[in-house]
């Protein structure tokens, strides 16, 4: 930065000081460098003072402020090749600042919200000075126009700015949506229309189901949809082992949609299921069978399953005396007895 020096360095204020900071300054130096109090001599004082008042003039006037910033900026460019970067962060609280706030929370600006904004900054001197200097060009320094001018190439600017905002929104978006598919064993890949200037997404799933999607906010249903699917494997998986504690072998077959489960109990009992919603029933049934099976055992009997005929359970003493039961409820009243017995 060269090393200039301007109104600002006069009055000690930063160049973004609002005019009511700029008058507070005057007014300060004014009564520290008074001809009638100053200590360091009148001529002294004097000659402070002119240079004081002469730069309040200037700074306290929209137009000819705006013209002492863009001859800052000319000054600089002689002796700089960098190109201005403005510090938004330096101005709290400002517009801008509010600008980009409210765009990152998805709301929505009007041709006027812009306007207003451009406005806004003639009317407190707190000036973009790029934009003020090409105004200055454009219109020849007529001071009449320039603030009409530099309203017009600021709303250029804050479009331009807004799209910005927007589509790295949109981005960091599209990255954490991404970023969850993958934690979820997704693949995810995209092209965009040369024609429509739009992107697409292709998903295929862990269970290999394929979605195609248009807009950011179908990732959701896809998500919500996948963590679904990573609910019900870690579900059924609790299933097959609790079932497997049992003494069942289970095997599956079929795709994720399409998937079906076969259930060879303890006793031979051969199950099939479609649903994840039928296994806790048949846990249940294989605790009652696992029930009985350890009652008949302290009896001397053997229960087996018959997988011919009408009879569904059959058990067997230890010299081949045999009990065939169509279903449960005949087991559990063959049961009753053995623990209450009537002879």
């Amino acid at each position: 930065m060269a090393n200039i020096r301007t109104h600002y360095d006069n009055l000690k204020v930063a160049r973004n000081a609002p005019v009511n900071i700029i008058k507070a300054a005057y007014k300060a130096l004014w009564q520290t460098y008074h001809p009638d109090k100053f200590q360091g001599g009148k001529e002294e004082a004097e000659r402070i003072m002119k240079i004081v008042t002469a730069s309040y003039a200037v700074l306290s006037d929209p137009v000819t402020r705006a013209k002492h910033d863009a001859w800052i900026l000319e000054q600089e460019a002689k002796t700089s090749q960098q190109n201005e970067k403005p510090e938004y962060s330096e101005i709290k609280n400002s517009s801008e600042q509010q600008f980009h706030k409210r765009a990152y929370e998805h709301k929505n600006y009007s041709e006027e919200d812009l306007y207003e904004i451009a406005g806004n900054e003639i009317s407190s001197g707190m000036v973009k000075q790029g934009i003020m200097a090409k105004a200055l060009v454009e219109t020849n320094g007529d001071d009449k126009n320039i603030a009409a001018r530099y309203i017009q190439l600021r709303v250029m600017a804050l479009k331009t700015e807004l799209l910005k905002v927007i589509n790295d929104r949109e981005m960091e978006t599209e990255q954490f949506y991404i970023q969850e598919l993958t934690s979820l064993g997704c693949k995810i890949s995209s092209n965009i229309s040369m024609i429509w200037k739009t992107k697409k997404w292709k998903i295929t799933t862990k269970q290999n189901e394929v979605f195609e999607l248009t807009k950011l906010d179908e990732f959701q249903s896809v998500i919500n949809h996948c963590k679904q699917k990573e609910y019900e494997e870690k579900k059924a998986l609790d299933y097959i082992q609790e079932l497997t504690n049992l003494g069942c072998a289970v095997t599956s077959s079929g795709k994720d949609t399409e998937k079906k489960w076969k259930i060879v109990t303890k006793q031979n009992e051969v199950l099939k299921l479609t649903k994840l919603d039928e296994f806790q029933s048949v846990i249940d049934y294989c605790l009652v069978c696992l029930k009985y099976e350890k009652l008949f055992d302290s009896h001397g009997y053997l229960l087996e399953c018959n997988k011919n005929g009408v009879f569904k359970w059959i058990i067997a003493d230890f010299i081949g005396s045999k009990k065939a039961f169509r279903n449960i409820d005949e087991m559990a009243a063959f049961a009753k007895n053995l623990k209450n017995p009537t002879n």
